[in-house]
């Protein structure tokens, strides 16, 4: 073992731990009954401990000794103190401990099997509650976290198999004497404390069963205290032996909410189309029936063989308040959620991406009772046949969720084999819309740089899709070219140009003749240093701070229509030198408001619309109304209530 500042050892149900806090490596923790990647996880969670307390990281190191047969066995356990730090931790190890996955190339559909349903009802029954003096957003949407406040102490029926106390000062003796006895009989109690007076309270409440480990650390173990042994400087050889302790009296608490009754996981792929599932995740996650699990599923981006190029994965790149868990750290197989949603419907169709095989929709769907796909996109009612006949998981999955009726009806007409189970496709709406409808521009500071480029001008979007871009590839180029330039020569307006996400890896991938221009040409805009260009995951800063659109036909489109902004639609034979004639504007049948989008015809089109944005007033705020978020959720619920394995 490397050469440390603080060391600590101790031995729990016959297994060895070691903790040691140095310079280069933070924490060592051998746990041989633990996977490696359990162990990876404890390491990565615990990585900055070394500037934490000694105190701290010591605790931290037997809590986990404590807990991970009460986690694995469904335990409650309860944290008062250390802040948000300690809950998160704990919180993010016990469930790798629990769902601890294979990791092998397991990518066919299968039943469960004995140890993955354990393992299921396991996690269904763990839960960590916790104290904060204030509302704690970090730990308010994590799953297994319950917080409560001091006026709020609750606990179980039967007690709580595991109290954690970090003294921060925020409950007096009594307060602490009144924690302990929430613990059950037979249940452990880790007591980190520098204050004489808590010590004292905690030797009255457990009647004198106290051993230190440290200064400042003290464990009192209930009824299964044969079971621990501590290493440290008490006995003969270094080591003193529990004997167990008196039945605590039954807590007056309280009672605390009931476990869940479901458990649904949400399944993003790119950070930029979270959008499309995160209303619906936000309506589970404040349902105290529900937990709610993100856990975002790594994708390649292909070359032009169709051959994985790079691999990726965007759980760091989504919004701060979600609570993402590493897909290492979880396997469905184990967790067995009664409803899974997804947003990308190709599995291994796609030309530009692919997301990894054990998350293609047929293999989930054996992993769960309800398989529900919500398309990334919005289509504004323009829907191509290829569109379904190119993607599996229209086929794959129990239900579809779709914007509109007449959506509905296109895709039953394109259905590939038009044998379609009832309730398959579901009209309720698109979270996409949720959120630009109710996002504002103060929800999405700028950069410095940015803010001063668009202050005391209009902003227009600017939007090239892959679909145009693959259609119309001869006058891409040249139309993007002029369109620069265009808003180069003017001082009201600043362009903020975001292209589609894959726009450079598709052309890369399937026009690698024009990659390069391409990347050529957006390399001398940024250079130019004017106008914004946009390749981040957050399309809705951009669309909330756009006063107008102009660009391709899309879901970016129709996102900004449910706005009410002004919008005009590019047409690439549009620009100065072109000799192809203009298409017109794009047939919306069935759709009400069919032809409502202005799309260009001559030259002259771009300027007067930029001219016409300088009289342009914000839309109001829409009036509060029943998301499409909301919808899915509850259809999802009502669904899982009928007892259909479906």
């Amino acid at each position: 073992m490397p050469s440390s500042t603080i060391s600590c050892s101790l031995r729990f149900d016959g297994q060895t731990y070691f903790y040691a806090a140095g310079h280069t490596r933070s924490v060592l923790l051998d746990v041989s009954a633990m996977p490696p990647l359990v162990r990876a996880a404890l390491d990565r969670r615990l990585s900055s401990i070394g500037q934490s307390p000694a105190t701290m990281a010591e605790a931290l190191v037997l809590l986990l000794a404590l807990a991970q047969k009460k986690c694995t066995q469904g335990g409650q356990m309860f944290v008062l103190g250390g802040g948000t730090d300690v809950p998160l931790r704990l919180t993010g190890l016990l469930r790798a401990a629990i769902l601890a996955p294979r990791m092998d190339d397991d990518t066919a559909p299968r039943a469960a099997t004995a140890d993955e349903q354990a393992a299921m009802a396991a996690l269904r029954r763990f839960r960590v509650v916790t104290v904060q003096k204030e509302p704690a957003p970090a730990l308010a949407r994590v799953p297994e976290v319950l917080c409560l406040t001091p006026e709020t102490f609750a606990a179980p029926a039967e007690g709580y198999d595991l109290c954690v106390l970090f003294d921060d000062g925020m409950l007096d003796a009594a307060g602490y004497a009144h924690a302990l006895a929430a613990v059950r009989p037979g249940g452990q109690v880790l007591c980190v404390t520098a204050r004489q007076s808590m010590l004292a309270a905690a030797q009255a409440a457990t009647k004198g069963v106290l051993y230190p480990i440290t200064d400042h650390i003290v464990c009192w173990a209930g009824r299964t205290a044969k079971h621990l042994e501590l290493y440290g400087t008490h006995g003969k050889h270094g080591k003193r032996r529990t004997h167990g302790a008196a039945k605590q009296p039954r807590p007056i608490f309280a009672p605390l909410p009931p476990l869940p009754k479901r458990v649904m996981a949400f399944l993003p792929y790119k950070a930029s189309m979270w959008d499309s599932l995160e209303s619906i995740w936000r309506a589970a996650a404040a349902d105290p029936a529900t937990r709610a699990y993100i856990v975002p599923i790594p994708f390649a981006e292909l070359g032009a063989d169709g051959r994985p190029r790079t691999w990726k994965w965007e759980g760091r790149d989504l919004p701060s308040d979600v609570p993402a868990i590493d897909w290492r750290e979880c396997e469905l197989a184990r967790l067995r959620p009664d409803a899974i949603f997804i947003h990308n419907p190709f599995d291994g169709a796609n030309k530009v991406t692919q997301v990894d095989a054990r998350f293609f929709s047929p293999r989930l769907k054996s992993l769960t009772r309800e398989l529900v796909l919500v398309p990334y996109y919005v289509t504004g009612g323009c829907i191509y046949p290829d569109m379904i006949s190119g993607a599996p998981g229209y086929a794959v999955a129990d239900h579809v969720v779709l914007e509109s009726e007449a959506d509905r009806q296109k895709y039953v007409a394109a259905y590939p084999d038009g044998t379609i189970a009832p309730g398959k496709f579901q009209v309720l709406g698109s979270p996409k819309y949720d959120k630009v409808r109710m996002d504002r521009r103060e929800d999405h500071p700028l950069p410095p740089d940015w803010a001063e480029r668009v202050a005391g001008r209009r902003v227009v979007l600017y939007n090239v899709t892959l679909i145009d871009a693959l259609r119309h590839t001869e006058e891409c180029l040249p139309k993007i070219r002029w369109v620069l330039g265009a808003f180069a020569e003017r001082d009201d307006v600043v362009l903020w140009w975001r292209p589609h996400p894959l726009l450079a890896p598709t052309l890369q991938s399937m026009r690698p003749a024009f990659a390069e221009a391409y990347d050529a040409l957006v390399a001398e805009y940024r250079a130019a240093g004017r106008g914004i260009f946009d390749d981040t995951p957050d399309l809705h800063r951009a669309i909330a701070w756009a006063d107008g659109y102009y660009g391709d036909y899309g879901s970016v489109i129709w996102l900004m229509e449910a706005t009410g902004k002004p919008i005009l639609a590019q047409d690439y034979a549009v620009y100065e030198g072109s000799t192809t004639t203009p298409q017109g504007p794009l047939e919306r049948a069935g759709d009400p408001g069919a032809h409502a989008i202005c799309s260009e015809q001559t030259v002259g089109e771009l300027p007067s619309f930029c001219e016409q944005l300088q009289q342009a007033n914000e839309p109001p705020r829409p009036t509060t109304e029943a998301l499409s978020g909301t919808r899915i959720y509850q259809f999802a619920c009502d669904e899982l209530a009928k007892g259909i394995s479906v």
